[in-house]
């Protein structure tokens, strides 16, 4: 049994049997969402395409009038008979039970995550070198660090090498703990941005990400080889606003919420994908020192 405060609603959706409880006068829509229910709402929920349609088979309480789109798209006897839009009907009190059609939620479909891929001339940012500088001594006491770039400096003939200070400070330890052999991750062979014990079978890996309009798509991708070692995608969970470009535009410039709210389930998907794709291959997070991220100009900014 659900607990409620005054003023507060209660909605169970059918057939998927999810209960919620919401305040007062908010949107069907926006309940819905909340519970992670994928409801259509191709226009955005701006009550123009009607493919937000659900039923009420139990109402106690009361409900915001029919909107003039619900006229114009369900018309009075669908009205009558318990149909309304999810993107216009607003709960003002009580309890309801609420069938979602099947045609009225987001469909999982497959998309040719695969592509294609073309035999390229490697030219990656990130490398690796293996660096085993000399020990210090007494009559060599020189810094960590400028044995290290020494060495850099020696095979790649560059007049400059950089590195972070949170690096610099794990510096020493890693050399002592290597015993003076170590794998050097550079950034276009000018800054460092990993230092590690070396391991012959260490691999940098890429990530490649496509921010489609009905889809997130990540490539994990050995920086070595430019081979593709495993893909994860998933609907864009913007989606739920918008089927199209132009609907979610709609909904971002509606208010600064709606705007970080497409903002956050994008980066939460991204999130996700990365996550289960460093799971399925056992490699850690750290071992991935490079994302291309390609996208529309409405997926961009």
């Amino acid at each position: 049994m659900v607990r409620m405060s005054h003023g507060d609603i209660e909605v169970v959706f059918k057939p998927i049997e999810t209960r919620a409880v919401s305040t007062s006068n908010k949107v069907l829509l926006d309940v819905a969402r909340e519970c992670g229910i994928p409801v259509r709402a191709d226009c955005g929920g701006i009550g123009v395409c009607g493919k937000c349609r659900v039923r009420f088979e139990t109402i106690d309480g009361e409900l915001s009038k029919p909107t003039q789109s619900e006229l114009n798209i369900l018309g009075e006897k669908s009205i009558a008979e318990g149909y309304r839009l999810a993107c216009q009907v607003k709960l003002i009190s009580g309890r309801f039970i609420i069938y979602i059609p099947s045609e009225s939620i987001i469909q999982k479909y497959r998309s040719a995550d695969i592509g294609l891929e073309k035999p390229l001339v490697l030219k990656p940012a990130i490398n690796i070198y293996r660096v085993r500088p000399s020990k210090p001594t007494l009559n060599h006491p020189y810094p960590d660090l400028d044995r290290v770039v020494e060495e850099i400096k020696k095979a790649l003939a560059v007049d400059e090498v950089g590195i972070p200070l949170e690096i610099l400070r794990e510096l020493p330890e890693i050399l002592r703990k290597a015993d003076w052999d170590i794998d050097v991750v550079l950034w276009s062979g000018k800054k460092i941005v990993d230092v590690r014990p070396h391991i012959d079978s260490f691999k940098p890996y890429g990530l490649a990400i496509d921010i489609g309009t009905s889809r997130v798509v990540v490539h994990l991708v050995d920086l070595l080889s430019g081979e593709t070692i495993a893909i994860e995608s998933m609907v864009n969970p913007q989606t739920v606003y918008g089927a199209d470009i132009i609907s979610r535009l709609v909904y971002a410039s509606r208010s600064v919420e709606n705007l970080q709210k497409l903002h956050t389930v994008i980066v939460n998907s991204i999130n996700t994908l990365i996550e289960k794709i460093v799971n399925r291959v056992s490699i850690s997070l750290d071992q991935i020192y490079e994302a291309v991220v390609v996208c529309n100009t409405v997926m961009h900014h």
